[in-house]
């Protein structure tokens, strides 16, 4: 009784560990959505983006921003424009670039440069660009010089903005702080899956889960970096590189699950993908590390790689359920039907209109993610329960084996050895009286 009523606290206490870091995963989402009070009334930050003169070789004209130039790579970009009359001492402005080198000058006189310092690699990184503009500036023209390595992004321009320069970075920070916690959040729960599996590694029921927590954790990793957010303690190399690994690396890792989960559909097929994705992720690596197209070049081969096992995957899925195997319910391939969904959407309008990874496919991700979390919990559940079930059911059984060998004449003839031993041996006789009703306690007390 007390093994099993040990076993009961056991259950309650994860049970109840589990509850908490739902009801805490749960805050944490609403938190990014929730509406927020608005503590500045009269913000400091506007656009500036009208009026700009450009040039480019023998390309001159005007542009409103955002913009987007046919200039070929290593070309450099000039834009032009007068200053405000009156700058405060604490004016500046921002603007984001994408793989693109930077350098402004005021009046001749060069005041930012990036990169400032060598980086690691030959990448040039996405950043966002906070320039100080001092008072002195004020009515002089500003002179911004743009040159990227990779002709898809040489002549694209974002937005400009203006204002006081501490509110530029908070501005900035909670416009892709929603992004940035959606990607964290999957991530979170993605580690939060592969912790159960190795928690409970004992219980042989989260073999292919664990496999799903990694690619999670992968697509998570991937979706910070196209967040946009500023990082301040984290380099922008580091940054760049683990998002374009982990797009290139989470295909491995989603038919590792696939044949782990269904090897009997399509197992060979999936094995024979498995060494492809390998062999192609290898060599995008080395192409990467020799000089060659980088990993930004090669964007495309890791777009077509993830697409292509993503419509694999639905595959399976679907051939799952028309087989009967699997043992999953409607609910998951209706969220694999909806990641693969958004996932095209994304593809689409990012060769289309240029567009960043959106809300589509981090609200589809994070949605299967919490649906993953809850199937591990709920058969987490069902195996501790299945197991106290068991333990209660072999503590009837052995009960029911121990009476059923406690014949009469077994009590008669021990209690006759008992009398005996009175006369012959008194210390041992109370020490047998005690065993004896300690035997007959613990096989009768279920």
């Amino acid at each position: 009784m007390n093994e099993i009523k040990a076993t009961d606290g056991l259950i309650e206490k994860r049970i109840s560990e589990m509850a908490a870091v739902l009801i805490a995963v749960a805050f944490f989402c609403m938190s990014m959505f929730s509406q927020r009070q608005n503590l500045i009334s009269d913000s400091n930050v506007e656009g500036y983006n009208s009026g700009w003169e450009y040039s480019y070789g023998e390309e001159t004209g005007s542009v409103d921003l955002p913009a987007e130039l046919s200039a070929p790579k290593d070309t450099v970009i000039i834009l032009k424009k007068t200053l405000p009359e009156r700058l405060s001492d604490s004016a500046g402005i921002v603007f984001r670039t994408r793989l693109q080198r930077v350098r402004i000058y005021i009046e001749g006189e060069m005041i930012y440069q990036y990169p400032s310092q060598k980086l690691i690699g030959d990448a040039v990184p996405s950043t966002w660009n906070f320039v100080k503009l001092s008072e002195e500036a004020a009515g002089k023209q500003i002179e911004i010089r743009l040159e990227s390595p990779y002709s898809e992004f040489a002549g694209k321009i974002e937005e400009i903005r203006i204002g006081n320069y501490n509110e530029l970075i908070s501005d900035t920070v909670a416009d892709q702080l929603p992004a940035f916690m959606l990607s964290l959040s999957i991530g979170i729960l993605g580690a939060l899956v592969l912790l159960l599996s190795i928690l409970y590694q004992k219980y042989q029921m989260y073999g292919y889960q664990r496999m799903l927590g990694l690619v999670l954790i992968f697509l998570s990793l991937w979706l910070c970096g196209e967040s946009r957010m500023v990082f301040r303690r984290t380099g922008l190399e580091i940054w760049h590189y683990i998002t374009f690994v982990s797009l290139l690396m989470y295909p491995l890792f989603l038919l590792s699950y696939l044949y782990a989960r269904w090897r009997e559909v399509c197992g060979k097929v999936t094995r024979v993908l498995f060494y492809v994705c390998g062999a192609v992720e290898i060599l995008c690596l080395i192409s990467q590390a020799a000089g060659g197209p980088d990993l930004v070049e090669l964007l495309p081969v890791s777009h077509a790689l993830s697409g292509m096992i993503l419509a694999y995957t639905v595959f399976i899925y679907i051939r799952a359920a028309v087989q009967g195997v699997g043992g999953f319910a409607r609910s998951e391939l209706a969220c694999i039907l909806l990641i693969f969904a958004a996932g095209i959407a994304e593809l689409v309008r990012f060769y289309l209109t240029d567009s960043l990874i959106g809300i589509y496919i981090r609200s589809a991700l994070l949605i299967y993610a919490l649906g993953l979390l809850f199937r591990c919990i709920d058969m987490l559940y069902r195996k501790l329960k299945e197991n106290r079930e068991l333990e209660q059911e072999l503590k009837r059984s052995r009960a029911e084996l121990m009476t059923s060998q406690i014949k009469p004449h077994f009590i008669y003839n021990t209690l006759n050895s008992i009398r005996t031993l009175i006369r012959i041996d008194p210390d041992t006789a109370y020490q047998t009286v005690y065993d004896f009703s300690t035997y007959i306690r613990s096989n009768l007390d279920v």
